[in-house]
């Protein structure tokens, strides 16, 4: 048991792991399902082992918060192809609000299905799944998954928020907003080249929400572009043309 140093401060103790599922909810519901940033300052009066990834795991089983965000939503594009392509899948993990975007051929789910193998095995999988295309559609978009990786282990949520609702709207214009900026500044009529830079800029601003960028929530630094974000004068990453003379920089410092 550890006390803080003035006698009216509450005392911070540490609790057994087969009590964290209900100190977890219990706060989690005592502060009206606030997100992880807001857990984990309620926790931190309290208790001084629940962690993080405690919380993140917590908030992956709660079947309202998931429902909070959707998983998976598709742009229509078909009056502007690229093209093959005619759809905009847009993926958002909703605790870090990171945001995937790929372009795709056609409006079917085992399309949308193979896009999102791709997508949770490099950062990982959802437990619920949350899409604004109709029931239907994805169901058979799990059915899909199911089949092309058994062990996986997913089900959909049905979007019951209003509020969701209009923040997947505003999310999807965003992204569409951004994408004809991009073309029109680029003077680049194929949208799904520029999909990689409209989701970069997405990742790396701040989000007001959770306080921080997508990126920095998800992998836990600020996004890195190359030299140009490193510490070196501009001038001098400007005039860089191999590693031998960036070896001659560091040597010098």
């Amino acid at each position: 048991m550890v006390k803080r140093k003035r006698k009216h401060h509450v005392v911070i103790t540490g609790c057994f792991k087969e009590e964290f599922y209900e100190i977890l909810k219990t706060t989690h519901e005592s502060i009206g399902h606030g997100g992880r940033d807001r857990m984990i300052s309620e926790l931190s009066r309290k208790y001084k082992n629940i962690t993080r990834c405690d919380v993140e795991v917590f908030l992956q089983l709660c079947e309202p918060c998931q429902l909070k965000q959707k998983g998976v939503d598709l742009i229509d594009f078909q009056s502007h192809p690229d093209g093959k392509y005619k759809f905009i899948l847009v993926y958002q993990y909703h605790l870090t609000k990171f945001i995937i975007l790929k372009p795709l051929e056609y409006k079917r789910a085992e399309e949308v299905a193979f896009n999102l193998i791709d997508i949770f095995t490099l950062i990982g999988a959802l437990s619920i799944l949350q899409s604004d295309n109709g029931r239907e559609f994805s169901n058979n978009i799990v059915s899909n998954l199911k089949d092309m990786w058994p062990e996986l282990k997913i089900v959909h949520g049905k979007p019951r928020h209003s509020q969701s609702q209009g923040g997947v709207e505003r999310a999807n214009q965003d992204v569409e907003n951004m994408l004809t900026t991009w073309m029109q500044t680029e003077k680049n009529s194929h949208w799904s080249q520029g999909l990689r830079f409209i989701q970069l800029m997405k990742n790396r601003a701040l989000h007001s929400g959770i306080k921080m960028s997508p990126y920095e929530a998800l992998f836990g630094c600020k996004v890195k572009v190359g030299l140009s974000t490193s510490n070196l004068p501009k001038e001098v990453v400007n005039n860089l043309e191999n590693v031998e003379q960036l070896l001659e920089i560091f040597e010098k410092k």
